[in-house]
């Protein structure tokens, strides 16, 4: 089911006298066949819901949140389950297929909020976010469920006419979704204690570029 187009095997990863595991590399490539369903991941519209696709565990070891905030380098990465890799993508496609997602991508470095935030900073119409997760934390606090690197999530926006269907499908198809706030026009929000405009997000963002 996934076209492989290339592949590297690198045996010599040695630097500084320090080696790792020989690293095999695969390469992939898929086709859109209608490129008008394509989805990106900038915000588009204000007053849409916002949802994280998959289970977040709360792994901070070795992430950006360690390296920068904590100055702690190094560690475990976080555990890969390909089964629920596999569930969450295939359900994210058909999502969008449907119609269902305006704008969505996979969560990686810097957690749900990093991810979020550069969704904000690509929007053309300065649309923000306002997250209300005080009691949707799935039991973690709220720096790990934040800034969390548990691969096979993604987070994505859903103009609120789809909602109940797109929430119909996930229970339908047993895939893990948590509903954690909506888009507004400008502004970024965190449980209605932080707050930040986009512009000053996109100032600061340039800064530290």
């Amino acid at each position: 089911d996934f076209p492989i187009v290339s592949g590297n095997a690198s045996l010599s990863n040695q630097t500084n006298e320090r080696c790792i595991k020989p690293t095999p590399a695969i390469g992939g490539v898929g086709v859109i066949k209608d490129t008008l369903k394509a989805c990106n991941y900038k915000l588009k519209n204000e007053e849409e819901f916002i949802f994280v696709i998959g289970a977040t565990k709360g792994h901070l070891e070795n992430t950006l949140y360690a390296n920068v905030v904590e100055k702690h380098f190094g560690g475990l990465v976080p555990e890969v389950n390909f089964k629920e890799e596999l569930l969450n993508s295939k359900f994210i496609r058909e999502a969008i297929l449907n119609g269902f997602v305006s704008a969505c991508a996979a969560v990686l470095d810097a957690g749900i909020i990093g991810k979020l935030c550069k969704m904000s900073l690509a929007s053309n119409q300065n649309i923000g976010f306002a997250l209300n997760v005080e009691e949707k934390t799935e039991g973690l606090s709220l720096i790990q469920y934040l800034f969390a690197e548990d691969s096979g999530r993604f987070v994505l926006t859903v103009p609120k006419e789809f909602g109940a269907k797109f929430i119909e499908m996930a229970i339908d198809q047993g895939v893990l979704y948590n509903h954690i706030g909506f888009t507004i026009k400008d502004e970024i929000g965190i449980n209605s204690r932080f707050k930040i405009s986009v512009e000053e997000l996109r100032k600061l963002n340039k800064v530290n570029a």
